[in-house]
């Protein structure tokens, strides 16, 4: 049977940042300012997220923050929203979903967004309740239809679908979806060529891409296996589990490849695609025991081992997944980047540091070389857990090489100066960071900690409070967690005192 190539979902994350107006043309102007209104009490952090799958480090990049805007038009928001769902980004969808629905809060986009995401969990509960609250009963429809799936009740989708006489055009997806599980391919077919033929035009007005592209990738399922008169049904079922897997309905991808596992059940592609979709869906026990059996079946395919690698990651089997990336760069994964970022991060976690710095040079060393914040971990790592400064700091000089303008490979120096305790050449670094961008967050955050170490713990807490301030206006909860936990350590140490 044809080698089917797997593609990997690459979920990368967009910022959020606005320039802030200040009227400020010194660091020490600025520091007085809010040095006199600072508050004592504890700063928020936030929880972090959690979602599944994170491949590897978001790629910032290499702009300043965009200028605040008044508040985005219901199309804006739904281009955002769209982005996020395409790239996974469920927190920062739930937000856009949010924003959309303080405008009109029956907004048929953002309560089928909101389908999507409980969709993507199999959570039917919340389908069933979406469902309830549904102004529009076609949306009402798709919501009962989405939940039967999320539960695996097929029979019970056929049913409402065949009682449905104008179908959505997602509703018709799903039919075109269920007759290809019930071997009614002809028909099938027919039913997703139609759609494809037709404007993706939903009731609200939008086009949905996400759609379109389901649709399309079936269809091309459809078309490969034509191209193959002696393929069986597991082989086609199979191809359509890729599809959808791809195109995060992977609850009906587990489905259509354990279909294709009862008829061959040494199918080596169908038990990557079945254990794939587990671990899209969060079952990741059940991902590693499949994708294990599949490279039982066939150990040299470098996806089966890069897959079973990120389920046995998600499953805190941290050592062994380290092996299967190992392995997966040595049998070149088209990916091979990609791997290397997730090792970066296990040998990170397992504590070897040399290995870490060693794929820290290569990735320097690439054609494309990665964003600063991708660095920002291993660097925390060399600092603080290796304790080796002068390491740190010609990391640093590297990055800083690589990307002489950019304000995080400066902070980043800085940083890494201040470690060593060069606190001069840090202040120079920063202050000039801070010059060409006033609504950094991470510069104030490093002054502050210059400051700290200078023993001026007053300056100290002001740029800490500063530089929350800005990350939390800017959604970075990264550093406004930095910035939070130095900021209230030093009121503690005077509550103490």
């Amino acid at each position: 049977m044809k080698y089917i190539s797997l593609i990997l979902l690459l979920i990368l994350s967009v910022g959020f940042g606005f320039y802030l107006t200040q009227d400020t043309s010194t660091r020490q102007l600025t520091t007085q300012a809010i040095t006199d209104t600072v508050s004592e009490a504890p700063l928020q952090e936030a929880p972090n997220d959690t979602n599944t799958p994170r491949p590897r480090p978001s790629q910032s990049a290499e702009t300043s923050p965009s200028p605040a805007t008044s508040q985005k038009s219901i199309s804006e928001l739904t281009q955002k929203l769209s982005q996020n769902l395409q790239k996974n980004q469920t927190t920062a969808a739930q937000e856009t979903i949010a924003d959309i629905r303080a405008q009109d809060p029956q907004n048929v986009t953002a309560l089928r967004a909101l389908g999507e995401l409980a969709a993507r969990n199999e959570n039917p509960t919340q389908l069933r309740s979406l469902d309830q609250a549904a102004s529009q009963p076609s949306l009402g429809q798709e919501f009962r239809v989405r939940a039967h799936l999320a539960e695996q009740n097929y029979e019970a989708a056929s049913d409402l679908l065949s009682q449905i006489p104008d179908k959505t055009p997602e509703l018709q997806w799903y039919t075109g979806i269920l007759q290809s599980l019930q071997n009614r391919h002809q028909l099938a077919q027919s039913t997703l060529e139609s759609l494809r033929d037709q404007a993706f035009a939903l009731d609200d007005g939008t086009v949905s891409d996400a759609l379109y592209s389901k649709v399309k990738a079936t269809l091309e399922a459809y078309d490969v296996w034509d191209q193959y008169t002696e393929a069986a049904d597991p082989h086609l079922f199979t191809l359509i589990g890729q599809a959808l897997t791809e195109n995060y309905e992977a609850s009906l991808g587990w489905k259509f490849a354990d279909t294709a596992l009862r008829e061959d059940v040494r199918y080596t592609d169908a038990w990557i695609v079945r254990g794939y979709s587990a671990y899209l869906l969060g079952r990741f026990d059940e991902a590693v025991e499949d994708l294990k059996y599949a490279y039982k079946l066939d150990t040299v395919r470098p996806e089966t081992q890069y897959f079973l690698a990120l389920a046995l990651e998600a499953n805190d089997q941290a050592p062994e997944a380290t092996l299967y990336y190992e392995k997966a760069v040595a049998f070149n994964f088209g990916f091979d980047e990609a791997v290397q970022w997730k090792l970066v991060n296990l040998y990170r976690q397992t504590q070897q540091y040399e290995k870490m710095l060693t794929l820290y040079e290569q990735l320097l060393q690439s054609d494309t070389p990665s964003a600063p914040d991708d660095f920002v971990p291993g660097l925390q790592a060399i600092i603080d857990e290796m304790r080796d400064v002068k390491k740190a700091r010609e990391l640093s000089e590297k990055i800083l090489e690589r990307h002489p303008d950019n304000l995080t490979a400066q902070n980043l120096h800085g940083w890494a100066l201040i470690a060593d305790g060069k606190y001069r050449q840090a202040e120079n670094i920063l202050e000039a960071a801070l010059e060409a961008n006033l609504t950094f967050p991470r510069t104030y955050v490093h002054l502050g900690l210059l400051s700290e170490k200078r023993g001026d713990l007053t300056e100290a807490k002001s740029w800490y409070r500063q530089g929350y301030d800005l990350a939390q206006q800017q959604k970075d909860e990264a550093v406004a967690n930095l910035a939070a936990r130095q900021y209230n350590g030093l009121i503690t140490t005077d509550t103490q005192s």
